[in-house]
């Protein structure tokens, strides 16, 4: 496999090798500088959609105590550890998840990381093949500056794909080159990696690239008549696949058990897994992929599979190895290369349908584009065995060297050329003046102008490379990254950089709730996705407000849970108008039920189940039974419950197995209702019900999962060389952090009363009188021992729709002194600013996440910051629905250190009524921010409303900040008075 003696010298290979890692992680910082300094945030799209709040959860599970099994804030309810693309089982993940955290800037961290992964990977790859070092360094930093990574930001498990995969290639060839125990259990590592993090896709396919060189190597060994060589291979592959399983045990599992329960898992129609290919057009890309911009229409598929770019001198490299001898490996990669090239172009070329009929498991995937990463994987080998054989090859044909180079030379000029000609017809921007807006929106032929001069330059310093008597490696390797470095620093633009600040989003998800919240027993309706919280995100973002939802946006979708939402609209309405649990006695059978004449105003409580399991006896529900949660957790929900009759109590999540109902105690039969959704027969009188999702056998999967992957690690780091401390290291550090996440973690419902105690400990040692306490929780129940005969007024205040009730609650207290605690939900910045009007903090005190503040009268909003206050009231009706704006240079806003706009509004409403703060930023008659704040009211009482407005998100340098009061409703508001005035980070936190 590696016929040939290394070229470079010792010293320059020594080098290489030591310092290859460093060169590629400093240039994908340099060359992602939007992502690496935080200025800019990751691209929208799945990242932000799928990945973030997917993330979030496991994070938020595992910081609960236990491992996330089930999902109830997305999509009726799922088993997370079956979604494959969880990433529940993916060890890097599990290590994050109970320590850092996955937040946004942890997601950012580890895409940067992913990308300089790969780099090194493919540099250790292509050592594998070619022994040289140093022209591993070249084409390794190549992959790292490559479109796939620029283009697929937002498909994070595909990065995590691109990273891992060439270290598992590099391991195979190893291993494929000389059987051992120790290349078996790397690969094995890297295919877990895969297995538990990455696309299947990609794992799929690479699987027959493995086959192919596996099957090259042992008909070598027949020719040879060696078969004790090719038992040993495949003994060496029989062990390796074998480890695999026990460390990606989990996910296996996982997939077996889920797939009767997939539409998707049954295979697509063609049609649907040709989605999204790559097209003529984004050839384009191999050139320039800036030039492509972000245009779907004129692309014909999506931006981000349009950017198949892995450098000019690259390709050049890779084509001029068409003129040289070549190893059997190179051919394989060759060959599988140039199959995936032509299946990339989806329903173009019938190559592509070809492996959807042929081969297992292709039509479970969508995006034909994906392939484009094995044929640029193809180039990259071949580039490298050019460079390897390019003394031999400029001897040998020297008129086919020149003749290829001159011909890159050629299409790159005459791209310049034609774009000279062809600029002046359009303005080079569109609309929009900032730097996102400019470079996102620039016209196509100003972009090549832009980019080909490095390009041509690029070309004319590899001509001059070939033909000096001395060439220098680093040379070439500045080339390169030159090259795609300016070309990957524009591209990243069109698909991998976000229009906003990290800091402005993660500032919207640091207040949002730790730990599972008591869901309260309203309309699921009310539970929608949206972006009036979060505001940058709008799919799944109940994950971060902790609301069990019927909302979500995800492939991995049980089908009855789909079959209910996309063929049973009717039913499915009527479910939203009740709440997550709910009593009905209106049962009908399946042969019964006939979705067309389903009203979801009259038929809100009807409930359909099987033919087999309609309840045998009376049932009868009246307005006098309740429901009141009595616990919750993410793998279930408790409830204290009084019926006169026997009733069926359905919950509203997807029925999967391993779902089970106890009434005080004992177990009772579970009843599928609604076609996804599922409940129980509840007894007349006074109960205890409990729907519990439970999977005894995950805990042991889990060990066996970790046992051998940490074990491979650590028998891998400590048989190895004594040099090996940074390797070392990390498996220790790996090991220490999932073992932190697993067991140093405690249920919320255990920790709160500690929490709760221990406070109240602290504040009696205090001096002065036992004061009143305001307690914002949503589970008293579960805390009223903990206070005994302290007086305390219960609420809860986590949402800026509840203002109201803080200002009842407090306003006995106006001119006292009380406390102020808040105890498993957070308290939103509103009506932290609303307190702060009639009191100051006094006394912080803080454990867990359980906060206590002694609040003593006198304002603790600072007057002298005051920027505007009404003249005197306003009427917001149909004909004038705004009182007249505020209006101030964003950029006076940050002066003297304040971080938050705070306004402040007096006004009575009644009927159909919707008062809102408006805040905008605008840019001559742009508006490029603007966000409202719906304000509560209560008919023919004046309510005191509180808006709060972090100034960070006003970053747009130039802009005018606006704020008036607007109602959006029919009938009329009466504004008394209204005032706008700069906070501190006090209205955000205490």
């Amino acid at each position: 496999m590696n016929p040939f003696p290394p070229v470079p010298a010792p010293a320059d290979d020594r080098w290489a090798r030591r310092w290859g890692w460093a060169v590629i992680a400093a240039a994908v910082l340099l060359v992602y500088w939007p992502l690496s300094t935080f200025s800019y945030g990751l691209t929208y799209g799945d990242t932000l959609d799928c990945w973030l709040p997917w993330r979030w959860f496991i994070a938020q599970a595992f910081q609960d105590g236990h491992f996330p099994l089930w999902n109830p804030y997305a999509q009726s309810g799922y088993p997370v550890h079956a979604d494959l693309q969880g990433p529940a089982w993916y060890p890097p993940a599990m290590a994050l998840a109970g320590t850092v955290g996955h937040s946004l800037y942890t997601l950012q961290v580890l895409f940067l990381a992913y990308v300089i992964i790969g780099g090194i990977g493919l540099m250790r790859l292509v050592q594998r093949l070619h022994i040289d070092a140093s022209i591993a360094l070249v084409v390794g930093l190549a992959y790292a500056l490559s479109g796939f990574f620029t283009a697929h930001q937002m498909h994070f498990y595909a990065v995590i794909s691109g990273a891992w995969l060439p270290w598992l290639l590099a391991a195979q060839l190893r291993l494929i080159e000389r059987p051992w125990w120790r290349p078996a259990v790397e690969a094995a590592l890297f295919q877990a990696l895969l297995l538990t993090g990455g696309n299947h896709t990609f794992t799929l396919i690479g699987t027959w690239l493995l086959m192919a060189l596996i099957g090259v190597r042992a008909v070598q060994h027949w020719k040879h008549g060696d078969r004790p060589s090719i038992h040993r291979l495949l003994g060496h592959q029989a062990f390796f696949a074998l480890l695999t399983v026990a460390m990606a045990c989990g996910t296996f599992q996982a997939w077996w058990e889920v797939s009767p329960f997939l539409a998707r898992a049954e295979g697509m129609a063609h049609a649907d897994a040709a989605i999204n290919p790559f097209t003529v057009r984004a050839m384009g890309s191999y050139f320039f992929p800036y030039a492509l911009g972000n245009d779907a229409v004129w692309l014909g598929t999506d931006p981000t599979m349009a950017n198949g770019f892995f450098g000019v001198v690259i390709l050049v490299l890779a084509v001029l190895a068409l003129a040289r001898p070549r190893s059997a490996t190179e051919n394989t990669f060759a060959a599988f290369g140039l199959v995936c090239f032509l299946a990339s172009f989806g329903a173009a070329l019938p190559v592509h349908r070809w492996l959807w009929a042929a081969v297992p498991g292709l039509d479970l995937f969508r995006f034909p584009s994906y392939y484009q990463w094995f044929s640029a994987l193809a180039a990259l080998v071949l580039a490298a065995g050019t460079l390897h054989h390019w003394a031999a090859l400029l001897h040998r044909r020297p008129r086919v060297v020149q003749g290829v180079m001159a011909a890159a030379v050629v299409a790159v000029l005459a791209s310049l050329l034609w774009a000279w000609a062809m600029h002046g017809q359009e303005p080079p921007y569109g609309p929009g003046a900032s730097r996102y807006e400019r470079l996102s929106g620039l016209w196509r032929w100003h972009r090549v102008l832009l980019v080909a001069p490095a390009t041509l330059l690029a070309l004319a310093v590899l001509w001059w490379w070939s033909a000096s008597p001395h060439r220098r490696w680093w040379a070439l390797l500045a080339v390169v990254g030159l090259e795609m470095g300016w070309a990957t620093t524009w591209a990243q633009w069109n698909t991998a950089v976000g229009d906003y600040a990290p800091a402005a989003l993660q500032g919207r998800l640091a207040p949002m709730p730790q730990g599972p919240v008591w869901p309260e027993l309203h309309p699921m309706a009310a539970n929608a996705n949206n972006s009036a919280t979060l505001k940058y995100l709008w799919r799944n973002t109940q994950e971060f407000e902790g609301k069990p939802s019927h909302d979500g946006f995800n492939s991995f979708w049980l089908k009855e849970a789909n079959r209910l939402a996309v063929h049973n609209a009717g039913l499915f309405a009527a479910m939203k108008r009740q709440p997550l649990v709910y009593l009905s006695d209106s049962v009908v059978a399946m042969e019964h039920y006939d979705p067309s004449t389903v009203d979801p105003l009259r038929h809100s409580a009807l409930v359909v189940v099987p033919d087999a399991e309609v309840p045998k006896g009376p049932l009868l529900h009246v307005s006098t039974d309740t429901l009141v949660v009595a616990g919750f957790h993410h793998d279930g929900i408790t409830l204290r419950t009084r019926t006169s009759h026997a009733t069926i109590a359905v919950l509203q999540q997807a029925w999967y197995p391993g779902w089970t109902a106890t009434v005080d105690g004992r177990p009772t039969p579970v009843i599928k209702a609604n076609i996804a959704c599922f409940g129980t027969v509840l007894p007349a009188g006074e109960h205890l019900l409990a729907f519990r999702y439970e999977k005894p056998f995950v805990p042991w999967l889990l060990g066996l999962s970790l046992l051998t992957f940490l074990g491979a690690c650590w028998l891998l780091a400590f048989s190895g060389p004594a040099t090996a401390f940074g390797l070392r290291s990390a498996v220790l550090l790996l090991t220490l952090a999932i073992g932190w996440s697993l067991l140093a973690h405690r249920p919320k419902a255990e920790r709160l009363p500690r929490e709760v105690e221990a406070l109240l400990r602290q504040m009696d040692a205090l001096p002065g009188a036992r004061l009143p306490v305001v307690l914002n929780t949503d589970r008293f129940p579960a805390l009223q021992a903990q206070f005994g005969d302290r007086p305390v007024r219960p609420l809860r205040a986590d949402d800026p729709a509840w203002f109201d009730q803080v200002e009842r609650t407090t306003a006995p207290l106006r001119k006292e002194s009380f406390w102020w605690m808040d105890a498993g939900v957070p308290l939103p910045a509103a009506a932290r600013a609303g307190l702060l009007q009639h009191h100051h903090v006094d006394t912080l005190l803080v454990n867990g996440g359980t906060v206590a503040v002694l609040l003593v009268p006198g304002t603790g909003l600072d007057r002298d910051t005051l920027l505007y206050r009404s003249a005197g009231p306003a009427l917001l009706r149909d004909d004038a629905p705004w009182t007249t704006a505020y209006r101030v240079p964003a950029a006076s806003l940050g002066a003297g250190g304040a971080s938050t706009l705070v306004v402040q509004v007096a006004f009575r409403s009644c009927g159909g009524a919707r008062p809102q703060v408006v805040v905008e930023c605008r840019r001559g008659d742009a508006v490029i921010d603007y966000e409202s704040y719906p304000l509560p009211h209560a008919c023919g009482d004046e309510v005191q409303a509180v808006a709060v407005k972090h100034l960070r998100e006003l970053r747009q340098a130039g802009g005018q900040v606006g704020v008036y009061v607007w109602n959006d409703g029919p009938d009329s508001v009466l504004v008394r008075d209204w005032s706008v005035a700069l906070g501190s980070a006090g209205m955000e936190t205490w």
